[in-house]
């Protein structure tokens, strides 16, 4: 006989120091992301600000989508 599966956690936003279970169901994804979403790390800021173009900020959305970390918050 295999193990249960886990229970799966709903939604948590955090903003400061405060988190909680949140409701997404008819929010955007730029709501959701300003919710869930993580700042861009050293690396991702600095490719950024090397390109200077908008285009690198999508393109560091879409890398984070494959490899399934959270969203960009804020962009």
């Amino acid at each position: 006989m295999g193990r249960p599966a886990p229970k799966r956690r709903g939604t948590v936003a955090r903003v400061g120091n405060y988190a909680a279970d949140i409701d997404t169901t008819g929010m955007s994804d730029d709501d959701k992301a300003f919710f869930t979403g993580t700042p861009m790390n050293k690396i991702e800021s600095d490719y950024v600000k090397g390109t200077g173009r908008a285009s690198s900020i999508e393109a560091v959305k879409r890398v984070r989508k494959a490899n399934k970390q959270p969203p960009l918050r804020g962009y």
